[in-house]
């Protein structure tokens, strides 16, 4: 898994593993996908430049989210059913938010029945 650094790789990888209804659900996107593809549209525009990325061993990457210090500037969006996938569903997520940079996880609004335990986890 540690190999799929990429979106298309990681979209592949979950279509092969994933069921055919599971697959479906995730794939499938909000109305008519105009949030899903505008996202993707915009990850495909950003270039990292290795020439301005140069000695970045002394960086610091925190910063203050709702008053509270996370090291790592990414937050994971809500999304839903997380179970479909993995057994823990969301309490996995929160776990690997968690670790090891303490990012900042929304709680999505449809969830499976581990939701107060995935938030008590952050915790």
């Amino acid at each position: 898994m540690a190999s799929r650094m990429c979106l298309s790789l990681l979209l592949q990888y979950a279509k092969e593993h994933l069921s055919k209804a599971t697959w479906d659900y995730y794939a499938a996107g909000a109305d008519e996908c105009c949030t899903r593809d505008d996202n993707l549209l915009a990850y495909k525009r950003i270039r990292l430049r290795p020439r301005i990325l140069r000695d970045v061993s002394v960086s610091d990457t925190r910063t203050t989210v709702q008053g509270t210090e996370i090291s790592f500037p990414v937050g994971i969006a809500p999304t839903a059913f997380h179970c479909l996938a993995w057994h823990e569903g969301e309490v996995a997520t929160a776990r690997g938010e968690r670790r090891p940079y303490g990012g900042a996880l929304k709680p999505p609004t449809f969830s499976g029945p581990n939701k107060s335990r995935a938030f008590r986890t952050r915790i």
